[in-house]
């Protein structure tokens, strides 16, 4: 099976999860969204809308990852698979759990949260309020019983705690939820491989700023609509492409003086772009080696619309 993923998707996640419980081994292709590979033809003859994550198993293409989950479960899980049950009362639980982190946690989640990383505004306090009221249903849930949909483990959990990982990324407070807290504890200890999936979920904190730049400037790229200048000084990763397409604006009007936004998750930095500045961005995080990559960029002042990354990381 090919699971077209990227690390950074909650939806993804869920799915190594499942797979890894049920003994799967899956065919990682990683989609640099970075990079709008998820926009070449080869990916987009798979799945038009250009998401991830996606499964190909033989001649069934599949996206939405709690049907993947279903499907996994159903052709590979034992007959009466406990993440899965056929008892019609507990699936419809579970199927109820599922919809309710797709269709209520997840999508006001979102809600809140993206106007906040992706768009520099300030989400209404309406907007909080629904992401609270779902929560407490959730801890509402985890009062009756020790997980989702009941006294085991099931797809339901696996789903709603990828999504809980998000959160926890963002730094949301779930000290109000003691229920969640706990539950989200045990997902951690039960669930096989947990912590090495998710890592990728959580970078540390921010780096000390680096050196000063000290080289040449190099080559203006197109970005989109925008371009900006990559350059380079010995020893760094002097990698030009779609991740400053992925950086984080806000208050980008098509004028100089800027001020613009870099996320590093989970803590963010402001900096100040002004017309033809040399800046020292973040260009990476490199997991193996647990240290940072640095890009120095020099902008130019240019309209950056909202990056279509955002809308690519799927359900």
């Amino acid at each position: 099976m090919d699971f077209y993923y990227h690390p950074a998707s909650p939806y993804c996640r869920s799915v190594m999860l499942v797979a890894k419980a049920l003994k799967l081994n899956l065919n990682m292709q990683f989609v640099d969204l970075m990079k709008d590979e998820q926009l070449r033809p080869s990916f987009t003859v798979l799945n038009p809308f250009h998401c991830v994550p996606t499964l190909v198993d033989n001649d069934l293409t599949m996206w939405e990852s709690r049907a993947i989950l279903v499907y996994l479960v159903d052709k590979y899980g034992r007959t009466n698979s406990r993440l899965y049950p056929k008892d019609a009362k507990t699936r419809a639980i579970i199927n109820q759990r599922l919809f309710f982190d797709h269709g209520t946690l997840g999508t006001r989640l979102e809600d809140y949260y993206y106007p906040l990383y992706f768009e520099g505004a300030t989400p209404g306090g309406e907007k909080l309020e629904k992401l609270e009221e779902a929560l407490t249903v959730l801890n509402g849930y985890l009062i009756i019983n020790p997980y989702a949909a009941g006294p085991n483990i099931t797809l339901a959990d696996y789903s709603l705690v990828s999504t809980v990982t998000s959160l926890e990324v963002v730094q949301h407070d779930l000290s109000k939820y003691p229920a969640i807290s706990a539950w989200y504890e045990g997902c951690k200890a039960t669930m096989e491989d947990f912590q090495e999936i998710n890592e990728s979920a959580s970078t540390p904190e921010c780096p000390p700023a680096p050196p000063p730049f000290t080289g040449s400037p190099g080559r203006w790229v197109g970005c989109g609509t925008s371009e900006y200048l990559c350059v380079g000084r010995p020893g760094d990763l002097n990698t030009c492409g779609g991740v400053q397409c992925a950086t984080l604006f806000s208050s980008m009007p098509n004028r100089c003086g800027l001020t613009s936004r870099w996320q590093c998750s989970p803590a963010s930095l402001m900096k100040i772009c002004r017309s033809d500045s040399i800046v020292p961005t973040k260009h990476s995080y490199v997991p193996t080696s647990r240290r940072w990559v640095y890009v120095y960029t020099m902008f130019r002042c240019v309209h950056w619309p909202r990056h279509r990354y955002s809308r690519s990381v799927g359900k």
